[in-house]
């Protein structure tokens, strides 16, 4: 479990659930040339040029500009967040991308308990 307090039992866990899955890859792989054959034969660059026709985002460039504007606007905040579990850590270890969802829920119950549940 992603939240449990033993480093192993995190580890383990999260190398579970990102486990290569050959018959998942191959239908992904499936989807994403289907999904593709059909941008073209619509007329399409890419599926995600035919995908955002009419959306609000407009266009896959502008979803990238979004993203990077976003990862250089967070990118403070998330850097802060990360020493501060690192801190609370405590063995001097690395923190690993299995302890970010404990260190995250042990944080917010520290933050939290005093307001009432609804």
């Amino acid at each position: 479990h992603l939240k449990s307090r033993y480093d192993d039992v995190r580890e383990s866990s999260w190398k579970m659930f990102h486990k290569f899955n050959k018959d998942q890859d191959r239908k992904l792989t499936s989807l994403f040339a289907t999904r593709s054959s059909l941008a073209r034969e619509t007329g399409f660059v890419d599926f995600s040029s035919r995908e955002l026709v009419g959306s609000l985002a407009g266009s896959p460039e502008n979803v990238i500009g979004f993203l990077d504007e976003l990862h250089f606007q967070l990118r403070p905040f998330v850097e802060r967040e990360m020493a501060y579990f690192k801190k609370v850590k405590r063995t001097g270890e690395p923190l690993n991308v299995w302890d970010i969802d404990h260190y995250s829920a042990e944080c917010q119950s520290k933050l939290f308990q005093n307001f009432p549940a609804f």
